[in-house]
């Protein structure tokens, strides 16, 4: 099944042509006059004609003290050396080769096997917006072979060797020698000044962050310590809530009465004044301070007068009449009351 290429066009835009456009980009980022100080590059050992010898820094005039280089150069003589300066559009590196290699073939005087020729890309910022100016140098294979022949015996042995020409100052490398392996050097070195900014931009990261997760693990272990507590003591708690509860429903008893009352007190006072042939069947307490108690009694009118005798209570009297219960034979009562703390009725 073939993928007809409209599929990959969104807005005009062949969308195949991104990660090529991508490269492109950091490339031309690359020679920005800010940023290609940065771009790592690997120590040349060049040879001129005159038999100089000299260390640069990469594909460059820039000269190096005390560098140990990875590959050697040869620099040709401006003589031997056609240079054209065109002017292209922008392009990705393919289409400006294939470009290239048009104007090569239109203005080189050797034939096309014999022809060998490099070009150097001015730096962003040195030319108008939207173009390039690039600059072609071309030699003839038989005269790069003379000049390496010449200079044979001076180059280290099994080292790469590249062949530059220069125009002013800027390098011109000639293709199809050993100048992929110093473009490899430095790509490795590239990748690995990335790695290291990734790295360092993520200990950063991670250095900023530690203060917070360190806060947010704290945080949570405060919460389930907490939650351990409360389990813990959930009992003391519910009992604690209890006390409180009953001390409030005291507080607000003895200030609706007015006095602080004790009730089990009194029905201790009321218990010990019931003789043993008596006991008593309901207690109540009523809002106004008045208090009654209901019962059984073998003599009911002698343990009236008992509670009438008793000090701290007043108005005792017997609200109902005395009555003999069938079953038990015993004289039933009810008994009202007050204490002396509450004002009579």
């Amino acid at each position: 099944m073939t993928i007809a290429r409209d599929q990959w066009q969104l807005f005009g835009i062949d969308l195949t042509r991104l990660p090529v456009a991508w490269l492109q980009g950091w490339r031309e980022v690359a020679t920005w006059p800010w940023i290609a100080p940065l771009v790592p590059r690997v120590p040349v050992e060049v040879h001129d004609a005159a038999g100089g010898v000299s260390v640069r820094n990469g594909a460059t005039a820039t000269v190096l003290t005390g560098a140990k280089p990875s590959v050697v150069a040869l620099e040709l003589p401006d003589e031997g050396v056609l240079l054209n300066h065109v002017r292209l559009p922008v392009l990705p590196a393919a289409e400006m080769r294939s470009a290239l290699e048009l104007e090569v073939a239109a203005v080189s005087p050797f034939a096309p096997e014999e022809s060998l020729w490099g070009w150097h890309v001015q730096p962003a910022g040195s030319g108008a917006v939207g173009v390039k100016d690039v600059t072609l140098a071309i030699a003839s294979r038989a005269y790069v072979r003379r000049q390496l022949n010449a200079v044979s015996a001076s180059l280290p042995p099994g080292r790469p060797v590249e062949v530059w020409a220069r125009s002013g100052d800027a390098v011109v490398v000639l293709q199809g020698f050993d100048e992929k392996v110093r473009r490899g050097l430095e790509r490795r070195r590239l990748a690995g000044l990335v790695g290291q900014v990734v790295m360092a931009v993520l200990l950063l990261l991670a250095l900023a962050a530690t203060p917070v997760l360190q806060a947010h693990q704290q945080a949570i272990d405060a919460e389930d310590r907490f939650a351990t507590l409360r389990a813990a003591v959930a009992d003391d708690l519910q009992l604690r809530d209890s006390l409180v509860q009953r001390k409030h429903q005291v507080e607000a008893l003895r200030a609706h009465f007015g006095a602080p009352t004790d009730l089990l007190e009194l029905l201790d006072r009321l218990t010990q004044l019931v003789p043993d042939d008596a006991y008593l069947t309901a207690f109540n307490w009523s809002d106004d301070g008045s208090a009654s108690i209901k019962g059984l009694a073998s003599n009911a009118a002698a343990l009236i007068d008992t509670v009438g005798s008793e000090p701290g209570l007043t108005l005792v009297r017997s609200p109902t009449a005395i009555a003999r219960d069938r079953r038990t034979k015993l004289e039933t009562f009810t008994i009202a009351f007050a204490l002396e703390t509450v004002e009579a009725q």
